[in-house]
């Protein structure tokens, strides 16, 4: 059965299947470099480089799983507010 997610874009609320933790961790490769590091307390850290830019973000949790749904989220951002940029400053796609 697949799980479908809830996104609510333009005031219109899309729904899409549920991505799995691979798939997410291609699409965030795509834009970033990344490091994972564990702490002695199994506390994971979840570093992310901007390929382009050198920008740094960091997330700390217990879970691989919320780790690569937070850096997932904070690539969604990032991309909606590089979208908007563009389209503030009228380049055409």
């Amino acid at each position: 059965m697949l799980r479908f997610l809830k996104i609510i874009f333009k005031s219109e609320i899309v729904i899409l299947p549920a991505m799995r933790n691979t798939t997410k961790l291609k699409q965030i490769l795509l834009k970033y470099d990344l490091a994972l590091s564990m702490e002695e307390d199994s506390l994971m850290k979840l570093t992310l480089v901007d390929k382009t830019t050198g920008r740094m973000k960091s997330f700390e949790h217990e879970s691989y799983s919320q780790l690569i749904s937070q850096a997932y989220g904070y690539l969604l951002k990032e991309l909606k507010s590089d979208l908007n940029f563009l389209k503030n400053k009228k380049i055409g796609f």
